[in-house]
């Protein structure tokens, strides 16, 4: 076995007294942690706990045969980090101070992995925006989440309000990939339909027309109907792959760029950026977001566009009606 920490916990494994003994001597050293580190009392040096390690394990776990030896070890969180080299790899093991207690696996550093698991949206005033001529907001959605469409909502009212924004706000699609076929996280359905609104987005195909109509109900057909969009370029592009999938990989690539995988999830300057310090999910937040990034302000950031939150999922209203529970702001779909 190339690893020696793996034998360890084999052989640990095999003998159940010696796994109680391990078990409770972990939890006391997890006690006497939470207490300030007190597993630390009558620490050792650092050469000491090493060299007894190292003994420890030549002698209790390969029959006196010898195989591991020392490297290196340093102090680290309250514990001293041991590494040691056996079959020409190296391995970690950690030790309390005082040596006594032996960790067979690495800890766990909790903040760390709360922070990677849930990592915390980067909330941004409007005095910490870069600046920039023309700023962009890339906004990561999939079409059938109702946090993606409540975005969208508050996306195309703010572009009502102020038409130049129409030129700021960009909406992209979240999907899976395996091998060199597209998914999306609801399944087929959203699937295509995110590649409808793709083809619309890049072709200049009616995209916003028809994404006020589709958030109202779902009615993709009607609203083909209804927003003047150019069904025989649609098809040529949903049907192409070198065109749709084409501009389905380019937001697959900068989803990937920038860590997302929730819907939604804005981007400004290749950061992510809450909505809620610009005042939520409203009309008014996307203008304000928008506006605080230019370097010179065009004619539409002195207009006031409706505070009120945008409704999640289909609805043919603007804003959630009073006491329906819909979520004014926060929620999202994750893949």
């Amino acid at each position: 076995m190339s690893n020696i920490i793996d034998m360890i916990k084999n052989i640990i494994g095999k003998n159940l007294i010696a796994k109680a003994i391990i078990i409770a001597g972990i939890l006391i050293v997890v006690a006497l942690l939470i207490v300030n580190y007190k597993g630390s009392a009558g620490a050792i040096s650092k050469d000491k706990a090493s060299e007894k390690v190292v003994n420890f394990i030549n002698t209790a776990f390969l029959a006196g045969k010898g195989g591991a030896s020392f490297k290196s070890v340093a102090e680290e969180n309250g514990l001293y980090k041991v590494t040691f080299l056996y079959q020409e790899k190296d391995n970690e093991i950690y030790v309390t101070k005082n040596g006594k207690f032996l960790f067979l696996s690495q800890p766990v550093d909790m903040d760390k992995a709360s922070a990677e698991q849930n990592p915390q949206t980067n909330e941004k005033t409007c005095a910490d925006l870069a600046k920039a001529d023309k700023p962009v907001l890339d906004v990561f959605i999939v079409s059938g989440c109702p946090f993606g469409i409540q975005m969208q909502r508050a996306a195309a009212e703010a572009i009502k309000g102020a038409p130049g924004l129409g030129e700021n706000i960009v909406m992209r699609y979240i999907s899976n990939k395996s091998g060199n076929s597209f998914t999306s996280m609801h399944g087929e359905e959203e699937y295509k339909e995110n590649l409808r609104q793709i083809c619309m987005r890049q072709e200049n195909n009616k995209y916003w027309d028809y994404v006020s109509c589709y958030i109202k109900k779902g009615d993709s057909a009607g609203c083909l109907n209804s927003s003047g969009v150019d069904k025989s370029k649609l098809n040529v592009c949903v049907s192409d792959k070198s065109k749709g999938e084409k501009y389905i990989e380019d937001d697959f690539n900068l989803q990937t760029q920038f860590n997302v995988s929730g819907s939604p999830t804005s981007i400004y300057n290749k950061e992510t950026i809450s909505e809620t310090p610009f005042g939520g999910r409203t009309a008014d937040a996307m203008k304000t977001l928008v506006c605080c990034a230019y370097k010179n302000q065009p004619d539409f950031c002195s207009k006031t566009l409706t505070k009120e939150s945008a409704a999640t999922g289909f609805s043919e209203i603007y804003s959630a009606p009073a006491g329906s529970g819909s979520p004014s702001n926060g929620g999202g779909c994750q893949q």
